[in-house]
């Protein structure tokens, strides 16, 4: 089973200790015994994909003090936890690196503040071999918490020291009893009613603390309890040193800082081709509308008897279909009847058409013959030849000439 989440523990770094070694275990969801194994971060690394990956780091590094802080937004308290910690510095805040945990009800935050050089250092081994951590946090905040007690944690390289939630400090054994006492006086109301003492290290003598007239009990440290103390570490209650320039946000910033020239071009050439695309459509559909105007206008000047065309191509179409007779199923409409009486016409004498008019399935023709004889026998010329139905409107001698108008359709229609 995957690991649930992966404690890292980076050693102190010591004359003749190797930088690279560092112990770890991984948790699962399923409570099975897990295995404190030590090697290097090239070891570690695959078992760092998909899980929580909680760093810690070695407290002598990290120094954990409070502030006053008036506002309650995070990013103002940021800004504002270097130059009130100032004063009690001994290096420029330039070259520091703060952190800060839950702002109490009192207003007093919980700051750590690392060197910014050890901080690039942590961050930059576990880039190195791909690991991308959720939490970096000093390892004194890892050790068991308890109500009313003090927990301390002795090994080779010192004494860790857990005070609360978010505070504690690294001292080293020699140091240990008169830190205590400074510790204990400036607890005031907080003072612990006992110390809890882990002894991972028999190797070094614990200093007696019972000059400090207070109970105290000693514990030897085993594998169950490093256990103990990956368990007791959870990501959303720890001071984490991942805040501001070491943020997640910012790693993946600075990723993608090198890349954000070539990317806003990207972004540009989208856009400006998106735009001209976006004006090409626009072009296209005043065009298509113009073309339909257009057609609109062609349908109602060749059908001046129509008064709108929502549809001309399908009431053009609706025309054409009346002109060849499909309307009448065969010989008639327009084309029928001209096509029947066109060599009739052509073939009378002194016959000359001045116009044809065709509506609702009559041709209307205005003409004019040299006399009444001819026209007499183009109408049974029309009626014999042409099998179409003849009607002499009107017959006018004028000069020379016979103005007329007959009207023709189709027989049987």
């Amino acid at each position: 089973m995957a690991a649930r989440k992966l404690l890292i523990r980076f050693t102190p770094i010591t004359p003749g200790a190797d930088p690279s070694l560092v112990s770890w275990i991984a948790l699962t969801g399923d409570d099975a015994p897990a295995e404190i194994q030590r090697g290097s971060l090239d070891e570690v690394a695959a078992q760092a994909h998909g899980t929580t990956v909680i760093v810690l780091v070695p407290g002598i590094d990290v120094l954990l003090l409070t502030a006053q802080v008036p506002t309650q937004n995070r990013q103002r308290i940021l800004k504002a936890v270097p130059f009130l910690l100032e004063d009690q510095l001994a290096s420029d805040v330039d070259d520091l690196h703060f952190a800060v945990g839950d702002r109490a009800p009192s207003g007093h935050v919980p700051c750590a503040v690392v060197a910014r050089e050890r901080m690039s250092e942590w961050v930059n081994r576990l880039r190195e071999f791909n690991i991308q951590p959720d939490v970096l946090v000093a390892d004194y905040l890892a050790l068991p918490i308890e109500p009313a007690a003090w927990t301390l944690y002795k090994d080779a390289d010192g004494v860790l020291v857990r005070v609360g939630a978010q505070s504690g400090f690294f001292v080293e054994i020699d140091n240990l009893l008169p830190m205590l006492e400074i510790a204990l006086a400036e607890a005031g109301e907080q003072r612990p009613a006992r110390l809890r003492v882990l002894d991972a290290d028999n190797s070094a003598e614990m200093p007696d603390l019972g000059p400090l007239n207070i109970e105290y009990s000693h514990e030897p440290f085993d594998s169950s309890m490093f256990l103990r103390l990956a368990q007791n570490v959870e990501r959303n209650s720890a001071l984490n040193l991942l805040q501001g320039a070491y943020s997640r946000r910012e790693q993946l910033g600075k990723m993608w800082r090198p890349w954000r020239p070539a990317a806003v071009l990207v972004a540009v050439f989208v856009v400006l081709h998106l735009s001209l695309s976006a004006l090409d459509l626009i072009r296209d559909k005043r065009r298509i509308e113009q073309l339909n105007a257009e057609i609109e206008q062609v349908y109602l000047t060749t059908f001046p008897n129509e008064k709108r065309a929502p549809n001309p191509r399908a009431q053009m179409e609706q025309h054409l279909r009346e002109l060849r007779g499909e309307k009448t199923g065969g010989s008639g409409g327009f084309l029928g009847i001209v096509g029947s009486v066109a060599s009739v016409l052509k073939d009378t004498p002194g016959l000359e058409l001045r116009s044809l008019r065709y509506k609702d399935g009559k041709l209307d023709v205005d003409f004019t013959v040299t006399d009444l004889q001819v026209l007499d026998k183009l109408k049974q010329t029309l009626i014999q030849q042409a099998s179409v139905d003849v009607d002499i409107q009107s017959a006018n001698a004028r000069a020379d000439v016979v103005e007329g108008r007959m009207q023709l359709r189709s027989r049987g229609s």
